[in-house]
């Protein structure tokens, strides 16, 4: 190997690790979300009806929404049974009991 191939391999190397501190040491935009996490409170309960089913309600503390999913055991799933919105209920209060 000869001083000419030498030194254009050194000097490839050189921009090459260059250009990797450029792309590793530039800020990155943040790829972030529009909303934040929710909180939600989870309860499980029997069915009355069916006794063979469990159902699990689940409320958004932060929209103020609750899900009802019925745990089908022979068939593994879980089937959505309704949904609530308690938003206009609890319009005009401001907290106590």
């Amino acid at each position: 190997m000869n001083k000419r191939s030498l030194g254009a391999l050194i000097a490839l190397n050189i921009v090459l690790l260059a250009g990797l501190l450029i792309v590793t040491l530039t800020p990155q935009t943040a790829q972030a979300q529009r909303r934040g996490r929710s909180h939600y409170t989870m309860i499980s309960g029997r069915t009355n009806q069916k006794s063979s089913y469990d159902i699990v309600y689940l409320i958004n503390v932060d929209t103020a929404q609750l899900a009802a999913l019925m745990y089908e055991e022979p068939n593994d799933r879980f089937v959505r049974v309704g949904r609530y919105d308690f938003s206009g209920d609890l319009q005009g209060r401001t907290g106590g009991r």
